[in-house]
């Protein structure tokens, strides 16, 4: 009996975890708004004119 609840225990402990980090998502918003798009380096060509 002991192991039925070790186990129901282990397995809400990772579902309360997974809604936790969820729900941070949902304030936070996704990672990729946070960094920025990266910049290509201006032509050569450009540059002499």
């Amino acid at each position: 009996m002991a192991d039925i609840v070790y186990l129901l225990v282990f397995i809400s402990f990772f579902a309360v975890a997974a809604v936790f980090v969820r729900a941070c998502e949902a304030i936070i918003g996704p990672d990729e708004q946070a960094v920025p798009e990266r910049r290509s380096e201006p032509q050569p060509e450009s540059m002499a004119a």
